[in-house]
């Protein structure tokens, strides 16, 4: 008998790794192409990568993706100052008022919106300010983004103050603090952590999601930020664009661009467990 449960337990360890293994070659795969692939291009292009233009590609010049990089930063502004502060009081009033009328529509609709794929939103805002400006623009691809960023920044928001001890709350209250002065005074400094969370959150959704800004911002490799009412470009949009490319300096540039996007949300994600575990 206890020879037949040790060789259950190994039959069972030895599938239970198999599986993980098999979880964890595509990850490990994608990582490693990424991370080869991708240096070879930063070497071969040197750190003007990071602030040229995109070169000919009939010539084979490699070039830079500087114009992308200012478009993303500029996107990640406009959907940080759109997005972040309605989602972080959409947040707060769930915590607030959880039984309210406007609360039992929000929370669907956030939760609905989590649901949402991304493309759908990039169409939505295509019709609402797309086709009425004329043209595409950085504004359109920032509401975008924000929009994707919302219900997630909501949720963390919401969480992190529901993980608050009531017994804070109800200190500030004896100590004739009115609701307000308990909210912003002892709440949001007792969830600083879960608010941090949320920030970055918000960042690596405006870096990382691309099917947004298809039909939003109508950038290529050569422009970058020329303006709200502008068309502009960004990293997520050109690997997009030059992995398709036949050209193989295309290609190349769009491997040394996933690699820096890749870096980014290496060091985004080492900050999250960061603000998680706290000090």
């Amino acid at each position: 008998m206890a020879d037949m449960r040790r060789l259950k337990n190994a039959v069972f360890l030895s599938v239970i790794t198999s599986l993980a293994l098999v979880g964890i070659l595509p990850i490990a795969h994608i990582t490693g192409a990424v991370l080869y692939n991708g240096t070879k291009a930063l070497i071969h292009a040197g750190p003007s990568f990071l602030w040229r233009a995109p070169g000919d590609p009939s010539t084979g010049e490699i070039g830079g993706i500087g114009p992308a990089i200012s478009g993303t930063i500029a996107l990640l502004l406009i959907s940080m100052l759109i997005g972040f502060p309605l989602s972080f009081l959409a947040g707060v009033y769930l915590h607030e008022f959880p039984q309210s009328a406007i609360s039992r529509i929000l929370m669907p609709a956030t939760n609905l919106l989590l649901e949402i794929p991304t493309v759908v939103t990039s169409m939505f805002v295509y019709l609402v300010l797309v086709v009425p400006m004329g043209r595409f623009s950085a504004l359109a691809g920032g509401v975008a983004l924000s929009l994707v960023m919302l219900p997630y920044v909501t949720t963390h928001v919401r969480e992190a103050l529901d993980a608050v001890p009531v017994d804070f709350k109800e200190a500030g209250y004896a100590l004739g603090l009115d609701r307000a002065k308990v909210l912003f005074l002892v709440m949001l400094r007792a969830a600083r952590r879960g608010l941090i969370t949320a920030l970055l959150m918000a960042v690596a959704k405006s870096v990382g999601e691309t099917a947004p800004l298809l039909f939003t911002i109508g950038g290529s490799g050569e422009i970058g930020y020329l303006g709200l009412g502008r068309p502009t470009s960004s990293v997520q949009l050109l690997i997009y664009r030059f992995a398709a490319s036949p050209f193989p300096a295309r290609q190349e540039a769009a491997w040394g661009a996933s690699l820096i996007l890749f870096l980014l949300f290496i060091g985004v994600f080492a900050l999250l467990r960061k603000a998680q575990r706290g000090p």
